[in-house]
């Protein structure tokens, strides 16, 4: 099921989401099942020797959130942002779709949801979050803070690959990118 109900209220949430509600605040839990989420990719983590590249679905949320924003507005269009605490420092990387009622779907390894809550719960102990349109945020940090190479292109790859029914919403009977 694509749209799904939680706790009395009509909310939309697609993939991983479903997994994140089921840990009901415990964050630890959550990472830890995307974790097991994983493969082997066809690629070498090392020029020497031969050494395959581990990913998984946790991945996309600690550190390589910014190469799959960069890849959906690449591919979607839809404009990437990110969560940036009071510090300046890039917390998580996602994108945006805007509903006809000026509303806000927010697309990102788990899937799409609309509320804002549960979008960030996973980054809650960081302190005074702020959305900032990714391409400024980027500007400030150093190229190799977010290396983008052979095998970040397998991740994501990958991960659009085998996940593409996160980002779609059963009603719309289609790609909700589209």
């Amino acid at each position: 099921m694509y749209f799904s109900f939680a706790e009395e209220e009509f909310i939309i949430y697609t993939g991983f989401y479903r997994i994140q509600i089921e840990c009901r605040g415990n964050m630890r839990e959550f990472t830890d099942r995307l974790e097991k989420i994983e493969a082997t990719l066809p690629v070498s983590v090392s020029e020497k020797r031969s050494e395959p590249a581990v990913v998984s679905a946790g991945s996309f949320l600690q550190g390589y959130c910014v190469h799959l924003a960069k890849a959906l507005q690449a591919k979607y269009g839809l404009p990437a942002f990110a969560l940036v605490d009071r510090g300046g420092e890039l917390v998580h990387a996602y994108n945006i779709k805007w509903t006809p009622d000026n509303g806000k779907l927010y697309f990102d390894a788990r899937g799409i949801t609309d509320r804002i809550d549960l979008f960030t719960e996973p980054f809650q102990g960081s302190p005074d979050l702020k959305e900032t349109e990714l391409d400024t945020v980027l500007e400030t940090v150093p190229q190799w803070a977010f290396p983008e190479d052979e095998i970040s292109d397998a991740m994501v790859r990958w991960f659009v690959k085998n996940y593409m029914d996160i980002w779609r919403i059963e009603a719309n009977r289609g790609d909700v990118m589209e």
